[in-house]
């Protein structure tokens, strides 16, 4: 398989599983509470993926610096980025909650302006961030429903983060076995997060049942193990602006499922604002000038031995 085709897969891959993590986020956090619970799902993801990292004799990090970049990276994908979207779902159905996730390539396109040596954008692209908006005002618009402002600010943190994070991860991350560093990053979340579940959050929300514990399973196993190294993969080859357009797929895929699974209301005013938010998302990534070759350039990974 080229090297394009690997790209083409491991992206198709990342837009579908973690499409799908939304609908085991909701029903994970029904019973769980939101920071304990991505906690512990990186606590065990990231100490697995760190065994089977030195096993395959994976190049480690290796200075003070290494591992500050990474520090900070951990603190912006896995607990503002994935720690504000975990805190979210429990405010509103799994479908919103994606569809709002779906808006970190335009947030990374506006990141990107501040970032030397980034793609800066095109009148086209300026236009793409506008219309964004515009989606963005149709899916949040007062309605008769639960209100979604709470789900709207952790969505809103979730994404600068994350968009911030994986800016970094692209420009400033140490050259390293893209499991390792995932591990790593994991280990780092987990702690915090669940220090900040053990301080603000006071137990199970309803009595265990399989459905919550087998999304936290699919959460730790695919959407952690699987999902984070995919990401992690792709960023050190690809921009990180064209690895977010895996948000293309995202909210569809959480649409249909939490529609399918959980029975959750679409109506055309969701339908409306989703497709103007999604159309503002490819004109963003479309009106992208050209970045300087020494910081597009791909981050080259060391090769794991045979």
């Amino acid at each position: 398989m080229t090297e394009r085709a690997k790209i083409v897969a491991a992206w198709s891959a990342l837009g579908f599983i973690w499409g799908s993590t939304y609908l085991a986020l909701r029903v994970g956090v029904l019973t769980f509470p939101p920071f304990l619970m991505a906690g512990v799902r990186f606590l065990i993801a990231g100490v697995a993926l760190l065994f089977i990292a030195r096993a395959r004799g994976a190049q480690f990090p290796r200075g003070r610096s290494a591992y500050a970049a990474l520090c900070l990276t951990a603190l912006l994908l896995m607990v503002g980025g994935n720690g504000g979207t975990t805190w979210a779902s429990q405010k509103a159905p799994s479908s919103l909650v994606g569809l709002l996730g779906s808006t970190s390539p335009l947030m990374i396109g506006f990141l990107s302006l501040f970032l030397p040596g980034s793609e800066r954008l095109k009148p086209v692209g300026w236009a793409g961030l506008a219309l964004g908006l515009v989606g963005l005002g149709v899916l949040l618009r007062p309605s008769g429903g639960a209100p979604i402002g709470p789900a709207a600010l952790g969505c809103g943190i979730a994404v600068v983060c994350w968009s911030a994070g994986s800016l970094l991860s692209r420009h400033r991350a140490p050259k390293c076995d893209a499991m390792a560093s995932n591990a790593i990053q994991m280990l780092i979340g987990a702690v915090v997060l669940c220090a900040m579940g053990l301080i603000t959050e006071h137990g199970l929300k309803q009595p265990l049942n399989w459905p919550a514990l087998a999304a936290v399973a699919y959460l730790t196993v695919v959407g952690s193990c699987v999902g984070f190294t995919l990401f992690f993969w792709l960023l050190a080859r690809v921009p990180a602006a064209k690895v977010a357009t895996y948000a293309y797929v995202n909210p569809v895929v959480a649409v249909i499922l939490g529609w399918a699974v959980l029975h959750e209301r679409i109506t055309g005013a969701t339908l409306l604002g989703a497709a103007v938010t999604l159309a503002g998302v490819i004109l963003t990534n479309a009106g992208r000038a050209a970045a300087p070759a020494l910081i597009s350039a791909p981050i080259p990974e060391p090769a794991a031995p045979e």
